[in-house]
């Protein structure tokens, strides 16, 4: 990687100059070093007149000597050239580590793919495309360059003049005014981000299709180059998002998302649940369901876990990880066997939906970073080029970018249509400042009938057919704008279409009777529920998430009209029929309640044909469920309800014989695995939270314990057409539950609850509780015993202020473990490559902690 490096001269003329010029700093590690050229300009202030720049470089010989001719004035000579950037290839070993090869030289790039991921395809022989199916780049974090050996002659063919009588500009001086040296920054940094697209990334996509059923998949931000352009070339583009919504990258989502969704990606892959050094251990799939939940509504569609370490040791456990980055996700984490199958089972389903269809969306808004030049000294800035546009509130869309309009952008009806698919109702511009091609464009696009919002175009940010460029654009917005300033006139039709200026987006889209795809009146911008709506075929797909610690119940209204709605649950994969609901204005409103980061599908499929659904249930703590075509309502009590429904009819139905929940009291028996520190088994009086407890051993234990009693079912209780619930209460962290040697699989999120009808019996019955906890109680266990591994220095996290202490690094691997010895320490269980506690660290809550509770709840058929 290349950038340019200056030394400077200052010179008084009349008079000969004869001298060595100083060659610029470099970096002795790398003493590299290759002139571009020398240029000299009068010295007569802040800003140097284009006229005074003299070019020299033929005047200096091959040993750095310069002989000229100056004429009156002061001058300031400068001998500019390029170097390395000095950033390395990270993380690696020492005998992998280099510089990073130039990204904005295809002849750079085919070397480095030739010299390490061909040779890695190669050796895989059939095996690429198969088991080796994809090259992944991951987030880009190898910093600015500027320059390449071929950047003139690139700067030249792509913006149509000579970029070297322009270096000073890079030297934070003004040439000329602030405006034109605004328009170079911006050619410069075009450039660059078109060099990025073209021969990195782009290139890369050719040579990694040479080998047949490879694809390239890369997380396209960071660097000096556009996401939505960059997106658009990788089979599978891939943001990330940490494991809260207040650490990194959730700034990805949506740009990388819309690159997929404008380019026709029918994936939009996550590295997902990265997290911060600090309670690594204390994760389970409940407490990353929001988050992965609020990342599909975003717009991912495929998750990658991050991170999974290789596990050299199959005994010693939890065993290796990545350092100290990333939630621990593999075969050595205490629930990977209780409840991360049941998880991934719902992310699975969940994907499966969200990766169908096409994502549904009704503003575009053209990419903000490439349209805008930016005067001032020239700052290489890394970071996303796209904005992180907000949507109004109930409506959503996508970012685009120049690509997208000049060459996939179509008008049908009205609407905005990529090739693919997709369409919007409104393209948005960001400003007043847009290349003549940009403007050409978006002039045709308003003659065939879409709607715009933006300012009237005035000039370009460019300095190329500078100034014809400023007056084509000028020209064209008002063709097409006309007297619309935005002030007094805020609105004009063109050819089919509308231009509106100066009015909000909302506000647009009020006027044009495009109303909010998903409303919530109840909870109307409070952030609480997030929702994302695909079109599969000819059905609606709203996925909705509640993003809170707590069960919320809201109407929802959907820009749906004459369809049934059916809740799809991805957590157990069943489908049914809503209940309650009604029409309004046109919309379908469904009551949802969501529990404690729940979340389901709303899906519209069917016609709602002739149905008067119910829309409204009277009597405290009654719902009502659709179960095998017939409507039911459910309660804890006997009572009389009232159900009114959409046509205005009144039914009242009564819940007879009502039996009250029974709690389950001690004494339990909890029985643990042998050889890890606990005792066989002990007996609870009650239920209490394993550190609780006085023996160490349950006080400390970490992996999976069974609860065992005998539980009398009252014969009311069992009663034909009754269903009978065990209700768990809180847990610490996963239940698997068998009654009477039936298997009723497992419980891994809130509410701990699930129907045992069939395999209960009035009387006695023998019910064992599999609870899971987390790796932190045993580790800070361990901790409290003499060491017998090699540590290294303490680590400290310092991107959250106060810095937090992180743990320790493994110095090296332990004799003992290598040769399969006996363990030196001997009331330790636990082995570990990155000791992330202390002695003294806080203990998790643990186990099964209740109360627990028989639940048979009355149901009542509504139909006749």
């Amino acid at each position: 990687m290349q950038k340019v490096v200056w030394a400077e001269h200052e010179f008084t003329g009349p008079g000969r100059f004869s001298g060595v010029l100083k060659k610029p700093r470099v970096d002795p590690k790398w003493n590299y070093y290759r002139d571009i050229a020398v240029l000299a300009w009068r010295t007569n202030g802040a800003v140097i007149e284009r006229d005074s720049i003299v070019d020299l470089t033929e005047k200096m010989d091959e040993t750095g000597r310069l002989l000229w001719e100056a004429p009156l004035g002061w001058w300031t000579i400068v001998r500019f050239g390029h170097t390395t950037t000095g950033n390395i290839n990270e993380p690696s070993p020492v005998s992998g580590r280099g510089l990073e090869c130039d990204k904005l030289s295809r002849e750079a790039l085919a070397a480095h793919f030739a010299a390490y991921p061909a040779r890695i395809l190669e050796d895989a022989g059939p095996n690429a495309g198969k088991s080796l199916p994809r090259i992944l780049i991951d987030s880009y974090e190898a910093g600015d360059q500027n320059w390449t050996p071929l950047f003139r002659e690139e700067f030249k063919k792509r913006r149509g003049y000579d970029p070297v009588p322009w270096l000073p500009v890079l030297t934070k001086r003004l040439i000329g005014s602030p405006e034109i040296t605004a328009r170079v920054q911006w050619d410069w940094r075009k450039t660059i981000e078109e060099l990025f697209a073209e021969n990195y990334y782009g290139y890369m996509a050719e040579l990694v299709h040479q080998h047949p059923g490879v694809q390239l998949e890369a997380e396209p931000y960071g660097g000096t180059f556009s996401t939505l352009r960059v997106g658009g070339l990788l089979d599978t583009p891939m943001s990330e998002f940490w494991e809260k919504p207040s650490q990194n990258g959730w700034e990805t989502l949506r740009p990388v998302a819309s690159s997929g969704h404008t380019w026709g990606k029918r994936i939009i892959a996550a590295e997902s649940f990265t997290a911060w050094p600090v309670g690594v251990w204390e994760k389970d799939p409940n407490s990353l369901k929001a988050t992965g939940d609020r990342a599909f509504c975003l717009g991912v569609n495929q998750i990658v876990l991050s991170s999974t370490a290789h596990q050299p040791w199959p005994d010693a456990k939890p065993g290796m990880t990545m350092g100290w980055w990333g939630t621990r996700f593999g075969s050595t984490q205490t629930w990977w066997e209780h409840g991360a199958p049941e998880w991934i089972k719902y992310l699975t389903r969940c994907q499966f939906l969200l990766q169908g269809g096409l994502f549904v969306g009704d503003i575009a808004y053209l990419e903000h970073g490439l349209m805008t030049p930016e005067p001032g000294p020239f700052i290489f800035r890394t970071g996303m080029s796209a904005r992180p546009w907000s949507f109004p509130y109930g409506y959503n869309g996508d970012t685009f970018d120049e690509g997208v309009l000049l060459k996939r952008m179509r008008v049908e009806d009205g609407r905005v249509v990529l090739p693919d698919g997709m369409s919007y109702r409104l393209l948005v511009l960001p400003g007043p400042v847009m290349t003549p091609p940009v403007a050409r464009r978006v002039r045709q696009l308003v003659r065939e009938g879409a709607t715009v919002i933006g300012p009237k175009p005035e000039r370009s940010p460019s300095l190329q057919d500078y100034p014809a460029c400023d007056r084509e654009v000028a020209r064209i917005g008002n063709e097409v704008w006309g007297d619309c300033d935005g002030k007094n006139v805020t609105e004009r039709a063109f050819g089919k279409g509308r231009i509106f200026c100066g009015e909000p987006v909302e506000e647009v889209l009020e006027q044009a009777g495009i109303e909010p795809d998903f409303q919530l009146p109840d909870l109307n911008e409070t952030g609480a529920i997030m929702w994302i709506h695909r079109r599969v075929g000819s059905a609606d797909v709203y996925f909705v998430s509640n993003q809170t610690g707590s069960p919320l119940e809201t109407p929802a209204s959907f820009r749906v009209k004459g369809m049934l709605p059916e809740l799809w649950r991805a957590d157990t994969g069943k489908i049914e029929e809503a209940g309650v609901w009604w029409t309004k204005g046109g919309r379908t409103v469904l009551p949802l309640r969501l529990e404690s980061s729940g979340s389901v599908f709303v899906v519209f499929r069917k016609a709602a044909g002739h149905a008067d659904p119910v829309v409204s249930i009277k009597g405290k703590g009654a719902t009502v469920a659709m179960r095998q075509g017939r409507l039911y309502v459910e309660a804890d009590r006997t009572g009389l309800y009232e159900l009114r429904t959409a046509g205005g009819k009144l039914r009242r139905v009564e819940l007879r014989d009502v039996p009250d929940p029974v709690q389950v009291k001690g004494p339990w028996e909890l029985r643990f695995p042998p050889n890890w520190g606990a005792p066989e088994r002990v007996t609870l009086d009650s239920l209490i939270s394993w550190p609780a407890h006085p023996d160490p051993g349950v006080k400390y234990f970490s992996g999976t314990a069974t609860y065992v009693k005998e539980i009398e079912v009252p014969a009311r209780m069992c009663e034909r057409g009754r269903i009978l619930y065990l209700d768990l209460g809180s847990v610490k962290n996963i239940a698997h539950v068998r009654v009477n040697g039936k298997d009723l699989g497992v419980l891994w999120k809130p509410p701990f609850r699930m129907e045992v009808t069939e395999a209960v019996k009035a009387g006695m019955n023998h019910v064992e509780i599999q609870v899971t906890n987390l790796w932190a109680n045993r580790l800070i266990g361990d901790e409290q015993e003499p060491e017998d591994c090699e540590w290294g220095k303490e680590q400290v996290f310092g991107w959250v202020k106060p810095p937090l202490w992180a743990g320790r690094p493994l110095r090296k691997v332990p004799e003992w473990l290598v040769e399969g010895k006996a363990r030196p320490s001997k009331g330790r269980y636990t082995f570990v490559t990155y000791d992330s506690f202390r002695k003294d660290s806080s203990l998790l809550e643990s186990g099964l902690l209740g109360p627990v509770t028989l639940r048979a709840p009355g149901r009542v058929s509504v139909n006749p």
